[in-house]
C-alpha cells in the first residue's frame, strides 16, 4: 500500500517537482508581501510605545516592549540594534544652584543614598516638588510603588535629606514629602542652612538592588 502518498510533497519524495517548486517560491513571496506592512506597522508603535515607557520611567514595562521589537525584528530579517532601556539608575545628578527659581524635571532613582542632589541649601530657601510619574521600591526586585498615592508602602516615599555620611550611609531625613502632589504642589521652607541636601527614596537608598525611579517637577528658590 502506497502511504507515501498521504504525505506532503515535500516529505514524500527526495527531489521536489519544479513546478510545485515555483509554485511554493511564489506563494510565499506574495505572504510577505502581504504580512511584512502589517508587522512594520506593528513595530512603528511598539516603538512609540517603549518611548512613552521609558520617558515615564516604566522601565520593566519598556523592557517588555523591547523583547517584543527584537522578536519582530528577528521575523522581518531587521538587523537587531540595541533599543532595550537600562534598568540601572542613573547616576546622582550634580547640584542645580544655577537653576534657582526655574521650574526643573528631575530624575530621582531608588538606589543611592544621593538621589538627587540639591547641593548647599541656605535658611529660608523654598523647595517646591510636583509627581510627574515613575515607579520606584525600596526592596525587591519590581517597581510597584508610586510615592504620590496614599496607598502606597510608606517606606517608598520620597523625602528630603541630608547627604550620605562619609561611609556611605543614608543621611537624616529633613522633611517627608506627602502624597498626592501631582494635584497639590509641596513646598517646603528649609529651617536649618544645610551643606548638602538630597531628595531619595525613604528607606534603604544604600541597596545597589533598588528598582526603578521616579520624575518630579521641582522649583527651588533661593
Amino acid at each position: 500500500m502506497a502511504f507515501g502518498l498521504l504525505c506532503s510533497p515535500l516529505c514524500a519524495q527526495t527531489a521536489v517537482p519544479a513546478e510545485f517548486d515555483r509554485l511554493h517560491a511564489s506563494y510565499e513571496s506574495a505572504r510577505e508581501r502581504a504580512v511584512r506592512p502589517i508587522d512594520e506597522k506593528y513595530l512603528s508603535e511598539l516603538s512609540k510605545l517603549q518611548d512613552t515607557y521609558t520617558k515615564a520611567a516604566r522601565l520593566e514595562d519598556a523592557v517588555l516592549i523591547a523583547n517584543e521589537i527584537k522578536r519582530i525584528k528577528a521575523r522581518l530579517g531587521m538587523p537587531d540594534t540595541p533599543n532595550t532601556p537600562t534598568l540601572v539608575a542613573p547616576p546622582a545628578s550634580p547640584a542645580v544652584a544655577s537653576a534657582s527659581g526655574k521650574d526643573m524635571t528631575i530624575t530621582i532613582p531608588a538606589n543611592s543614598p544621593n538621589g538627587y542632589r540639591l547641593g548647599g541649601i541656605q535658611r529660608g530657601d523654598t523647595i517646591t516638588l510636583q509627581y510627574v510619574g515613575g515607579k520606584w521600591k525600596d526592596h525587591g526586585g519590581i517597581a510597584t510603588e508610586n510615592p504620590d498615592d496614599a496607598k502606597a508602602e510608606g517606606n517608598s516615599r520620597l523625602v528630603i535629606a541630608e547627604a550620605p555620611d562619609v561611609s556611605g550611609l543614608p543621611g537624616r531625613v529633613i522633611k517627608e514629602v506627602p502624597t498626592d502632589t501631582i494635584s497639590k504642589p509641596f513646598t517646603y521652607v528649609m529651617q536649618t542652612t544645610r551643606s548638602d541636601v538630597v531628595l531619595r527614596i525613604l528607606s534603604n537608598s544604600q541597596r545597589k538592588e533598588n528598582p526603578g525611579s521616579v520624575i518630579y517637577k521641582m522649583k527651588l528658590v533661593r
